[in-house]
């Protein structure tokens, strides 16, 4: 782990610490949060009285997230890896329904069900024991399926947006957890 990315993991122990994707190297979550911290960087720069801030996801299945400031003036931005789950869950079930947007792609490559899940299951845990085995849904049009990273890419934008709002109006936790490298 690199100085932030400890310095994260000790800031959100008490939400559930740093979710290390180094055991998933080749999984696409890799990516994802690179282009999440490029887009975090644009927005940063538009503005150059904008600080500076750190990205990653925490290890906690819940749909949540949190921006915080340190008391040596760092500011943070930690997303539950459960948002990514249950967010792409719910984009990838919904586009691969054939009755979801069905002027969108080759709907012929998909299926109709008769419901997707309960929509008030928000925590990936739940959610996941909702699920049957082979339950997993994948647009099988290319097409649909680009739009379900989309709009999850959209989704997270957004929250990233809110809680870097946080930042720059002032209304977020400060954490009293001292620096562990000082």
């Amino acid at each position: 782990m690199n100085n932030w990315e400890e310095e994260f993991d000790s800031q959100f122990k008490d939400y559930g610490g740093r979710f290390s994707l180094t055991e998933f190297p080749e999984n696409p979550i890799n990516g994802f949060l690179e282009n999440l911290r490029y887009f975090l960087k644009y927005e940063i720069d538009k503005n150059l009285s904008y600080p500076n801030v750190y990205l990653d996801f925490i290890d906690d299945t819940a749909f949540d997230a949190i921006a915080l400031k340190t008391t040596e003036g760092k500011y943070f931005i930690g997303i539950n890896i459960g948002v990514y789950v249950v967010l792409l869950e719910i984009f990838t079930r919904m586009l691969s329904d054939n009755k979801v947007l069905p002027t969108y792609g080759d709907i012929e490559k998909e299926i109709s069900r008769d419901k997707l899940f309960d929509p008030h299951l928000i925590d990936f845990k739940l959610l996941a024991s909702q699920i049957e085995p082979s339950g997993v849904f994948e647009p099988k049009c290319p097409l649909r399926s680009t739009l379900a990273y989309q709009m999850v890419m959209m989704c997270f934008q957004n929250l990233v947006l809110h809680e870097f709002s946080h930042i720059i109006n002032g209304h977020l936790t400060v954490s009293l957890r001292q620096n562990p490298s000082c």
